[in-house]
């Protein structure tokens, strides 16, 4: 059963087809579930589970600038993920043709990619819904349902050649 706590605050995809979004409290935060019936049409349970495994994959890693698996839930009936929300902007409401043209904004997104990769997260399509900018500039992966995450990788050598790319100090 989903947590009877949750206080739905709002839907944030009406028009989704396989999958809902709300924007719920849970402990006095605000949170992301996404809730899909059980089908048998394997397309559907696709992209679901590549998300569920990508922030499996997030927690152990302890990746920032991602939204993080808080619950999950199944029966017979759904499927559903609680985690958490990212306040900002997201890209797909600012003008992101000039956004892709933002050496900074480059920058960042490079980094955000570079981490997931070195932490054997791929196949991350750039689509503006997709990326929250926070009050601080910062990048937030806040869907990753296009991600698959290989196994093999993302041990943790990769991991600290981002860190140190991402402090200035270069490859070592």
């Amino acid at each position: 059963q989903i947590d009877p706590e949750l206080e739905y605050i709002k839907d944030l995809h009406p028009d989704g087809s396989t999958c809902r979004t709300f924007l719920v409290r849970h402990q006095n935060a605000e949170r992301i579930l996404k809730v899909r019936a059980q089908t048998s049409n394997v397309w559907d349970n696709t992209y679901f589970y590549y998300e569920i495994h990508t922030l499996r994959r997030v927690a152990e890693k302890k990746l920032s600038n991602v939204t993080v698996l808080i619950a999950e839930y199944e029966s017979e009936r759904y499927h559903a993920i609680l985690k958490s929300y990212a306040e900002g902007t997201p890209c797909n409401t600012l003008d992101h043709e000039k956004l892709l043209k933002d050496k900074e904004f480059i920058k960042k997104l490079d980094a955000l990619y570079l981490m997931l990769h070195l932490a054997g997260i791929a196949k991350i399509n750039f689509l503006p819904r997709k990326i929250v900018i926070g009050a601080d500039d910062e990048l937030t992966l806040v869907d990753l349902s296009t991600c698959i995450v290989y196994v093999l990788a993302g041990n943790a050598r990769g991991l600290s050649i981002y860190h140190q790319i991402r402090k200035g100090s270069g490859l070592n």
